[in-house]
């Protein structure tokens, strides 16, 4: 069977089925193309829509990392604040420690001289004292002398052997005159029965005041400043020992003669004088 023939053309079978063929090739290469760029349109469309939403995110996130970097500025620069507060607190305290210490070192110095001056004092009246019964020095107290020595029972007049111990107190006293002599008077739990119409109150506060006034005047008049010198009675409130038995009251009848070193008061300024310059040029311009 032979070939239709076309129109004006020579029918030529090889070339007319290679034509065909090429036709239709570059028939499928049109529509691959197509196929193609619509593919490569999506690609890029993702691509791009990907891209944008990868950015919005890249740009939150660095929003996000530039507000924490900021809040840590803030509390880093609160954390300086306060390392400076706190170290203007220490300098502080540091100081005043150092005032403390100064003090200290200063009152440690004082109570050293006065605890020297008043072991003078002690060791003065230890050897003048010596051999006297009923007198007893304690360290931080003062010097005790029983009752008995110095007074009869209900009576605050001094006796007559009371007098010498008295004597070579007032000489140590006056020998040390940066101290202030406190005299207390003390009783034993026994009422005063005998000579309590010598008394307004019959109380046992009662004598032992008049005894430790009685002191306090045989010092003045043994040559004891009164400036120095000031009383006060426990009656039998302060007791030594139990009031249990006689020689337990004898121990509690007593007088204590205390010693408190004097510290000397810091001197005023003086008072600025007011200049004569402005009463002088005053007075001229009255002239």
């Amino acid at each position: 069977m032979s070939e239709p023939a076309i129109a004006g053309q020579d029918f030529v079978p090889g070339r007319d089925l290679a034509r065909g063929m090429i036709k239709k090739g570059e028939m499928g290469m049109k529509n691959k193309r197509g196929w193609i760029g619509i593919i490569c349109l999506l690609v890029v469309g993702v691509w791009l829509i990907s891209g944008c939403v990868s950015i919005a995110d890249h740009q939150r996130a660095m929003r996000q990392k530039d507000a924490e970097l900021q809040n840590l500025k803030t509390q880093k620069d609160k954390l300086a604040d306060a390392k400076k507060n706190l170290e203007s607190i220490n300098q502080k305290l540091a100081m005043d420690l150092a005032m403390v210490q100064a003090n200290n070192q200063k009152i440690e110095a004082e109570l050293q001289a006065k605890k020297i001056a008043l072991g003078q004092l002690e060791s003065d009246l230890a050897k003048r004292l010596a051999g006297i019964p009923g007198t007893t020095l304690v360290p931080g107290v003062g010097l005790e002398i029983q009752g008995e020595i110095l007074f009869d029972p209900g009576l605050a007049e001094l006796k007559e052997q009371g007098h010498e111990t008295l004597d070579k107190i007032a000489e140590a006293i006056n020998k040390s005159p940066e101290y202030i002599i406190h005299i207390e008077g003390h009783t034993d739990t026994d009422p005063i029965v005998h000579h309590k119409d010598l008394w307004t109150t019959g109380s046992n506060f009662e004598l032992a005041a008049y005894r430790a006034l009685k002191i306090l005047l045989y010092l003045q008049d043994a040559g004891v400043d009164p400036a120095r010198m000031y009383l006060c009675s426990f009656g039998e409130h302060r007791p030594k020992v139990v009031n249990d038995s006689s020689a337990n009251k004898s121990q509690n009848r007593r007088v204590v003669i205390g010693f408190q070193k004097i510290t000397p008061k810091p001197e005023a300024p003086e008072k600025e004088t007011p200049e004569k310059g402005g009463a002088e040029e005053g007075g001229e311009m009255r002239k």
